[in-house]
C-alpha cells in the first residue's frame, strides 16, 4: 500500500491537505513446491499438471520441506495443496516453529501425475515473515507429489485474496461475484 498526500494552497498562504491510501492489486501467486527454502530428502521432478514446470516428489515419510513466507495478516487461512499420487498417499503437516497449524490428508489418485486439489485450513498467530514447515507423514514407500500450495484467508468478502508469498511480496485482492475488481 502506499498512501498518498495532496497538499493545496491558496494565495493567502492558507494550506489544506488530504491524503488516501492506495492498494496495488495483484492475483495471488501459487506457491510452487519446488521453491523451499531448506529440505530433506525430496527430490524435483517433472511435471504434466496444467503449466508443467517441475513438483516435488520421491517423497517417504518423515520428508520435510520449509518456505519462507510472508503473510499479511494473522488468522485463520484456506490452504490448498496441488498432489498427486498412485499409492495409499500421507498427511502434509503443516508447522510453524514447534507449533503444528493444520494437516492435509494425501488419498490415491491413480497416478503419479493425475493431480487433485486438497483443501484445509491453518490458523497463522502472526502477520510478517515467518517459516512455513512441511511434514510429509504416512507409511513406507513414496507417498505423494506435491506441485504447488496456495494460501487465502478466511473469512474475507468474496473474491477477496489475502496471500503468502515465497518471494517476498504479500498483498489483498478485492473482486465482485462477477470477478470484477473493486476499487
Amino acid at each position: 500500500s502506499f498512501i498518498l498526500t495532496a497538499v493545496a494552497s491558496d494565495s493567502l498562504g492558507n494550506e489544506s491537505s488530504a491524503s488516501i491510501t492506495v492498494t496495488v492489486l495483484v492475483d495471488p501467486p501459487v506457491q510452487q513446491a519446488e521453491d523451499y527454502s531448506a529440505m530433506y530428502g525430496i527430490q524435483t521432478e517433472a511435471c504434466t499438471d496444467v503449466g508443467g514446470g517441475q513438483n516435488i516428489g520421491y517423497i517417504e515419510n518423515s520428508d520435510w520441506a520449509e518456505y519462507s513466507i510472508n503473510l499479511p495478516s494473522a488468522g485463520c487461512y484456506t490452504v490448498d495443496f496441488r498432489a498427486a499420487t498412485d499409492k495409499a498417499g500421507g498427511t502434509i503437516q503443516m508447522k510453524v516453529g514447534d507449533s503444528e497449524i493444520g494437516s492435509a490428508l494425501v488419498s490415491n489418485t491413480g497416478d503419479w501425475q493425475a493431480w487433485v486439489t486438497v483443501s484445509t485450513t491453518a490458523t497463522f498467530d502472526t502477520a510478517g515473515p515467518q517459516t512455513l514447515r512441511l511434514n510429509f507423514i504416512g507409511g513406507s514407500g513414496y507417498l505423494y507429489n506435491l506441485n504447488w500450495f496456495e494460501m487465502t484467508k478466511v473469512g474475507a468478502p468474496s473474491g477477496y485474496h489475502a496471500w503468502a508469498s515465497t518471494n517476498g511480496i504479500t498483498g489483498e485482492r478485492a473482486a465482485d461475484d462477477d470477478g470484477d475488481v473493486v476499487r
